[in-house]
């Protein structure tokens, strides 16, 4: 049985204890937090995740993009990871989310591959990350996403790692 998650932002731009107070609430195991560097301490999310009884599976980037063309914004990006990278050190080591190179994201496969399922045959034993969304990025069932088979495959390449509820909450995107 995997552990399930959700990535934080799912829940809408909520006080981070709210939002964990309700995860616990729905009854995840765990969280992948959006990495808000600037409002956010290692040592309080560290309380919060004890105080709830839930554990920090993977961080979620903030809005940077280190493809961009322009040398500056990359920049920016890099060093917006190594900080997110030191975070995540500092809170035990939890995945740090670089999407595409390490996780995979049910909507964008739907986009991206011909077939979802086999790209996660494709990559096996080298998926760290699984995000679940449907292909319209709303919650299960409110797309054409084939869940079935994507969890058949996961267990075809016995995939042992969380699965995070990755979708969209209403009109909210974060951008911070």
């Amino acid at each position: 049985m995997h552990a399930l998650g959700v990535c934080t932002w799912t829940l809408g731009p909520l006080p981070l204890p709210e939002i964990l107070a309700r995860v616990r609430r729905l009854g995840f195991s765990g969280v992948e937090l959006l990495g808000d560097l600037e409002n956010l301490t290692t040592t309080a999310v560290r309380n919060l995740l004890i105080q709830e009884d839930l554990a920090v599976y993977s961080l979620t980037p903030a809005n940077v993009d280190l493809a961009h063309p322009e040398p500056a914004v990359r920049g920016v990006a890099l060093d917006y990871y190594r900080r997110l990278l030191d975070f995540a050190a500092e809170l035990g080591g939890p995945k740090v989310s670089c999407h595409g190179a390490m996780g995979r994201v049910a909507p964008h496969m739907n986009i991206e591959e011909p077939s979802p399922a086999a790209a996660i045959l494709e990559v096996g034993p080298h998926l760290g990350l699984f995000h679940l969304a449907d292909s319209n990025r709303l919650g299960l069932g409110h797309g054409h996403t084939d869940f079935a088979a994507l969890l058949g495959a996961l267990r075809q390449v016995d995939y042992r790692g969380p699965l995070i509820l990755f979708v969209k909450p209403g009109n909210y995107t974060p951008l911070i």
